[in-house]
């Protein structure tokens, strides 16, 4: 093994189900790594690739506030071959070394790296067993024209766009058929996972059925069939509800004296996490902080460099962030692109204020990556 830990590469062309299989990953303990967002990062004002991708293509892909307008340099990329070959000679290096560093400082019994170049860039290199995400191409079509708004012409353009699907899947180690249910997703998951660990030679199955005092890190540390009966019992909802949350949230699990007392799910994007439900609601002798510092300790299991808190949510669900070390301040004070960003993803105003926890510094401000030590998460 390349690492004392499994690394899954995910991959698979567009609208074929990747993110969808990564975050049930990481709801399965994972540390979930998502190389295409990484990708923006490293374009920010102060990133690894700003100066060479601005000194590459001039002052014309920046808009007015000096940041690298992705619009305009897509329009110069993706109609010429030789200058998109350039852009990812400039960004793919430096989205690599960020990985490694993520990979360093993992805590987690696995990860999984999503990237749709994941092959053609290099990075399954750094993998232990490659996985591809697969639905037929009329479902593609039919995806991107339903749930990206395409027309079916644009849609059509970006599958023919893209390489051979055959191709990945020639250099698959797993297949992942996304063209089913959730629940079919997230069992061939489980399926896959077990089948790569006991193939890396570990013995003891990913702490799967233990748990951590009452703040549980992932959903593993909970049997499914309690999970499926919390959930029935307490969600309002069928389990496919819950499996198809599971593909788009990130979810844990509170437990006390080795109970499952509450569930919740939050949003893990540009390496913020946002709090989004508690199931149930008001759950029986819990409170604030026990929530919070769940919430934290799974969210720095996902690396998350900020936490983030609408006053409106915060008020919905009987939370006190002030008594957890949030602060409120204004989106736009927040000093890095991504987590302004973020912020304005969960108040929809930029001047608006919000509850802000500041775990970590971006990796991607630091341009020596290879000097950056392994931070601890007490």
């Amino acid at each position: 093994m390349k690492n004392p830990f499994r690394v899954i590469g995910i991959t698979g062309n567009i609208a074929t189900g990747k993110s969808v299989v990564r975050r049930m990953l990481a709801n399965s303990g994972g540390l979930g790594i998502d190389a295409d967002l990484l990708a923006h990062r490293m374009l920010y004002p102060n990133g690894p690739a700003y100066q060479a991708v601005v000194d590459a293509f001039g002052a014309r892909i920046l808009s007015s506030d000096g940041q690298i307008s992705r619009p305009k340099l897509g329009d110069i990329v993706f109609n010429d071959e030789e200058k998109l070959a350039l852009l990812e000679s400039l960004i793919h290096p430096a989205v690599t070394q960020s990985i490694q560093v993520r990979l360093k400082r993992n805590i987690c019994p696995f990860a999984v790296i999503e990237a749709i170049k994941l092959i053609e860039a290099g990075i399954s290199s750094i993998c232990d067993s490659v996985w591809v995400s697969h639905i037929p191409p009329d479902l593609q079509l039919t995806r991107l024209i339903e749930t990206r708004g395409m027309t079916e012409d644009a849609a059509r353009i970006r599958i023919q766009s893209q390489p051979s699907q055959s191709i990945k899947l020639n250099l698959a180690d797993m297949i992942i058929h996304t063209d089913g249910t959730f629940h079919s997703t997230w069992q061939q998951v489980q399926d896959a996972l077990n089948d790569t660990i006991t193939l890396s030679g570990q013995t003891e199955t990913l702490h799967l059925n233990k748990t951590r005092g009452w703040a549980g890190h992932t959903l593993q540390g909970v049997a499914t069939d309690a999970l499926e009966t919390f959930w029935q019992d307490h969600a309002g909802e069928d389990l496919t509800r819950l499996y198809q949350r599971l593909g788009f949230q990130m979810a844990f699990v509170i437990l006390q004296d080795e109970e499952l007392k509450a569930l919740a799910f939050w949003e893990n994007w540009n390496f913020s996490g946002t709090i989004k439900e508690i199931i149930p609601i008001d759950p029986v002798d819990m409170n604030s902080q026990m929530i919070l510092e769940s919430f934290e300790q799974h969210a720095r299991c996902q690396q998350s460099e900020i936490l983030l808190l609408s006053k409106a949510k915060s008020q919905e669900l009987n939370l006190q962030p002030e008594t957890s070390g949030y602060e409120l301040i204004p989106a736009d004070q927040l000093t890095y692109p991504a987590w302004q960003k973020a912020a304005i993803r969960v108040t929809g105003h930029q001047e608006e204020q919000l509850w802000v926890k500041v775990l970590s510094q971006p990796i991607e401000t630091q341009h020596d990556f290879g000097s950056i030590e392994t931070q601890s998460n007490d």
